[in-house]
């Protein structure tokens, strides 16, 4: 007895904080676009996110190369936030977003609905990182994201 819940795209539907998806333990979104470069030496994938931002993707197997469009999806476990942008850190994608929605606590945790460009992430962190760092609805920070798994072809 299944029923139509959403009918829009899947990064709208992903990060929909009215729907289950996103308050599951594996709540992510996917995000499509296209590899602006390759970097041989380090075998990591430049994706465009937007006309200011990137991220770097670990490609082992190479076989995407500039141009192409990917999916990627990017869980909310793996993204953290910070007030300032760190440098000297092993994470490579960290970049300025705005959040635009925070989910009810549940457990001692919530979901931060993030925007890049009109790109959406969601990030879990606990209801002790959100008063610590004093985070509210509009204000900008930067995610931090740890681990970023490759789809495929879009």
């Amino acid at each position: 007895n299944g029923q139509l819940v959403a009918n829009r795209s899947i990064a709208d539907t992903l990060s929909d904080f009215n729907l289950p998806l996103s308050q599951q333990q594996h709540s992510g979104v996917v995000l499509e676009g296209a590899i602006d470069q390759f970097d041989a030496q380090y075998q990591l994938l430049k994706f465009k996110l937007g006309n200011n931002h990137a991220l770097w993707i670990s490609d082992a197997n190479a076989n995407t190369r500039p141009q192409h469009n990917i999916r990627i999806r990017v869980y909310a476990k793996d993204v953290s936030i910070t007030l300032q942008a760190s440098t000297n850190t092993s994470i490579l994608n960290i970049i300025p977003v705005v959040i635009s929605e925070i989910s009810e606590v549940t457990n001692g945790q919530a979901i931060l609905k993030l925007n890049c460009d009109n790109h959406l992430l969601l990030s879990r962190i606990t209801a002790k990182s959100i008063q610590q760092l004093g985070l509210t609805v509009g204000q900008s920070v930067f995610a931090q994201i740890k681990g970023i798994a490759l789809l495929g072809a879009a």
